[in-house]
């Protein structure tokens, strides 16, 4: 950030930069394009503005990003980090609370909505899944901001076998990356176009 002369809201509330724009007149301009990616993605799979909690596992830049998306949504956000360097700060900051990674308290806040922003399930760990003690409420919404080029992850899959709304982290992806474009070109691609482009359905 402080190669920049300026930076969007966003990037100063949550301190995670992922995009720079360089202007006519020579100003750098920092962004952030995963809190967009987040919300939407949630909005596209019905998860729709109101009450209630949500759960962010992780505490990294794109566990901060979830959680802003989740709180825009009108849901009250418990983030649960794996370490606290970096994050105590942040939730302070923000009115977020913090609380252990543990499979009861996860179930205690019934959440609506759960985002995995750790590696945990990822590429290199295909058939993990973080807290498989928590018995996943059917119509929850779980975003696995990891992805398996060959379908969904193990929190996925067992999201929807227990009846509640798996969201798969190309979702966010793609969104964040049309949000990207759009800051680069001025164009704003439909999702769908951006998935045949990169060879996603």
């Amino acid at each position: 950030q402080r190669l920049c002369h300026e930076v969007d809201p966003v990037v100063e509330q949550t301190g995670v930069l992922n995009t720079l724009t360089f202007q006519a007149h020579g100003s750098v301009v920092g962004h952030n394009t995963d809190v967009a990616g987040v919300r939407e993605a949630f909005n596209r799979a019905g998860l729709e503005v109101g009450d209630g909690n949500a759960v962010v596992l992780g505490g990294g830049g794109a566990a901060r990003a979830a959680a802003v998306a989740l709180s825009q949504l009108g849901l009250t956000t418990t983030i649960m980090p794996r370490t606290l360097t970096g994050i105590r700060d942040f939730a302070r900051a923000q009115e977020f609370q913090l609380a252990r990674i543990d499979a009861e308290i996860l179930a205690d806040l019934q959440p609506r909505a759960v985002v995995n922003a750790t590696p945990v399930g990822g590429p290199t760990d295909p058939d993990s899944r973080l807290l498989p003690d928590w018995n996943i409420p059917a119509g929850t919404f779980v975003l696995d901001m990891m992805y398996q080029n060959d379908g969904a992850t193990t929190l996925l899959r067992d999201t929807a076998a227990a009846g509640g709304i798996p969201v798969e982290g190309l979702e966010m992806f793609l969104t964040q990356a049309r949000e990207q474009l759009l800051l680069f070109t001025g164009r704003r691609l439909p999702t769908r176009e951006l998935s045949a482009m990169v060879g996603v359905r």
